[in-house]
């Protein structure tokens, strides 16, 4: 008798906390999608567009330094040398911490 009190102990624990987890999940739910409909949210995927819109026009602009800023063709390709070593770091930076993201 003590056996299966402690069984129906443990399963009405067990449905407390499941449930304690339904509850928490729905407010969470819930609290998103009222920050989304107050504009505190958007889709990843509008994000990731206006990333790539940003990234492009900055890559554009430092793509046309050089020949803004001189004439003198080696001296251009050394501030091309220079602008591709910044945008490979950074690059190298953005996917350490993207992988770093998807681990956890």
């Amino acid at each position: 008798m003590g056996y299966l009190g402690l069984l129906r102990e443990r399963a009405r624990v067990n449905t407390g906390t499941a449930n304690n987890r339904l509850r928490e999940a729905r407010a969470i739910e819930i609290e998103l999608r009222t920050a989304e409909r107050l504009g505190k949210l958007c889709p990843i995927e509008d994000f990731a567009a206006f990333i790539d819109l940003v990234c492009g026009a900055f890559r554009s602009e430092l793509g046309s330094l050089p020949a803004r800023v001189t004439r003198d063709l080696p001296m251009r390709r050394i501030i091309e040398r220079e602008i591709n070593g910044v945008l490979t770091r950074v690059a190298d930076i953005c996917a350490a911490n993207a992988a770093r993201l998807k681990q956890g």
